[in-house]
C-alpha cells in the first residue's frame, strides 16, 4: 500500500487570523514605541539646551559679558531643538555691557516655579537670574512668558498653560524645557575675582548722652564711582558710593555724607528706570556724629549702591546710655540769679526779668527744651549779650534732679 504525501497551506480563515494578530502586535508595539521616541527627543532637546547654556557661559568667561540676542545663534553649536524650533534665549540686557558679569551682583530677572495656572503660591522663587534658555517641547508651543519678570515656569504636564504672547495662544499641558543660570553661579563659573558690593562695617560703637560721638561706615567691592577729582563738598579723592538711610537716629546725632544726609522713609534703586527712592548722596563713607541727648536702643538701616546698579543693606544697632548719676528732664525752668534785673531773649522775645525771677514763665518763651538757648543781654534792652544757657548745660547744672536751674548754670531748688 502506498501513501501519497500531501502539502497543506494556510486556509483563508487562518491567514486572516494571522494578519489580525500581526496587526495587533504592530499596534501594541507602536503604542510602546511612541513614548520611547518622545522621551528620546526630549532628552536630546535637553542636551541641546544644556549645550547652549554651556556655550553662553563659555562666551561670558571669555568676554566678561553675555551675548546679545543677535549673537546667541552664533555662540551656540545648535540654536534649534530636535523639532526644528528655535531655542529661546532670555537674559538681562545690562549683562551685555563690557565687563558687566564681574561688575554686577543683581539682575532684573526673577523666576517662579508654579504648581497652578494662577501661580498664587509659587513652589519656589529664584532671583538675580542672569539668563535662561528654553525649548517649546514636544508640542512645539512655547508656553513660558519671557516678556516679563518674574518668568513663570510650571510643573511638567500642568494643563491649560500658554503665557507666551509671541505666537498664537494655545493653552495645553505644559512641556517647556527650561534651564536657567543665576548671576552668582555665572560669576563663579566665569572666574570673577572681584568682590561683591557689601557694607564693610559690621557694627558701630555705643555712646553716652551728651558725650561727643563719631563713627564711620564703609563699603567695599562692586564698582565705585571714580573720585579722582574731589566733588564740591567731598573733600577727599577716594572712590565714592551712594548712601541712603532710614530709621530714627538719637536726637543730637546726624548722618554726614558730603553734607548732612536726611533720613528717608524708604530707600530703593530701580535700575530699569534709573530712579532713586529716598534721599541718596554720594561720598566715600557714611559718618554718624554729634552729641546724643536721649538714651535708648536704636535700629539704623543703611543702604549703599555702586556705579553698576548693585545695592547692599545692613541694619546697625546703636545703644546710647545715660552717664551714671545724670538725670535728664525733657524741659527745664530757668531763673535770673543776678542781683539786679536783666534782659533775656527766650523763645524769640526780649524780656526784662527781675532779680530772682523765673525767665521761663514769660508768655512767649516757655521752658528750656532740647535745641533751645536762653541768652542774657547787658545794658538796657537786648542790644548785646554776655552769657547764655542751653539745654545740655541745664542737664549738667541740675544736680538735684528737679528740672530747675539758674541762668548762670548753677543748680536751683524748685520753689
Amino acid at each position: 500500500m502506498s501513501y501519497m504525501k500531501r502539502n497543506k497551506g494556510f486556509s483563508l480563515v487562518e491567514l486572516s487570523i494571522a494578519i489580525v494578530i500581526v496587526g495587533i502586535l504592530i499596534a501594541m508595539g507602536m503604542k510602546m514605541l511612541i513614548p520611547l521616541v518622545e522621551r528620546t527627543k526630549r532628552a536630546a532637546t535637553r542636551e541641546a539646551v544644556d549645550a547652549a547654556v554651556a556655550a553662553v557661559i563659555g562666551f561670558a568667561e571669555t568676554n566678561n559679558r553675555l551675548p546679545s540676542d543677535l549673537e546667541f545663534p552664533g555662540v551656540v553649536r545648535n540654536s534649534k531643538d530636535v523639532w526644528g524650533k528655535d531655542l529661546i534665549y532670555l537674559h538681562d540686557i545690562n549683562l551685555e555691557v563690557a565687563d558687566s558679569v564681574c561688575a554686577r551682583n543683581t539682575t532684573g530677572i526673577s523666576l517662579k516655579t508654579c504648581a497652578s495656572s494662577g501661580c498664587a503660591t509659587p513652589v519656589d522663587t529664584t532671583g538675580d537670574v542672569a539668563f535662561l534658555v528654553l525649548s517649546g517641547g514636544a508640542n512645539q508651543n512655547v508656553q513660558t512668558n519671557t516678556g516679563v519678570s518674574p518668568v513663570k515656569v510650571y510643573n511638567m504636564g500642568l494643563p491649560g498653560i500658554d503665557d507666551y504672547a509671541a505666537v498664537l495662544n494655545r493653552p495645553e499641558a505644559y512641556d517647556d524645557i527650561v534651564e536657567r543660570v543665576v548671576l552668582p553661579e555665572l560669576r563663579v563659573k566665569t572666574g570673577c575675582l572681584g568682590s561683591l558690593l557689601n557694607i564693610l562695617t559690621i557694627e558701630i560703637p555705643s555712646g553716652f548722652v551728651l558725650s561727643d560721638y563719631i563713627t564711620n561706615i564703609f563699603a567695599s567691592g562692586g564698582v565705585a564711582w571714580d573720585d579722582s577729582v574731589a566733588t564740591p563738598g567731598d573733600t577727599d579723592t577716594a572712590d565714592d558710593y551712594r548712601w541712603c538711610v532710614t530709621g530714627t537716629l538719637p536726637i543730637g546725632l546726624s548722618y554726614v555724607c558730603n553734607g548732612t544726609l536726611a533720613v528717608s522713609a524708604s530707600c530703593a534703586w530701580d535700575a530699569a528706570t534709573a530712579t532713586e527712592t529716598g534721599t541718596w548722596q554720594q561720598c566715600t563713607h557714611l559718618e554718624i556724629s554729634g552729641a546724643p541727648t536721649e538714651d535708648g536702643a536704636f535700629s539704623l538701616p543703611v543702604f549703599v549702591r555702586d556705579n553698576a546698579d548693585n545695592t547692599a543693606q545692613r541694619t546697625f544697632g546703636m545703644s546710647i546710655s545715660q552717664v551714671v548719676g545724670l538725670h535728664i528732664c525733657t524741659d527745664y525752668r530757668v531763673w535770673n540769679q543776678e542781683s539786679a534785673s536783666r534782659y533775656f531773649v527766650n523763645g524769640g522775645g526780649c524780656y526784662d526779668i527781675a532779680t530772682g525771677g523765673e525767665i521761663t514763665t514769660v508768655a512767649t518763651g516757655g521752658l528750656l527744651q532740647n535745641g533751645e538757648v536762653i541768652v542774657r543781654h547787658t545794658g538796657g534792652g537786648c542790644g548785646g549779650s554776655d552769657a547764655s544757657i542751653n539745654y545740655n548745660q541745664a542737664i549738667f547744672a541740675d544736680n538735684n534732679a528737679d528740672c530747675c536751674v539758674n541762668h548762670d548754670q548753677s543748680d536751683k531748688t524748685c520753689p
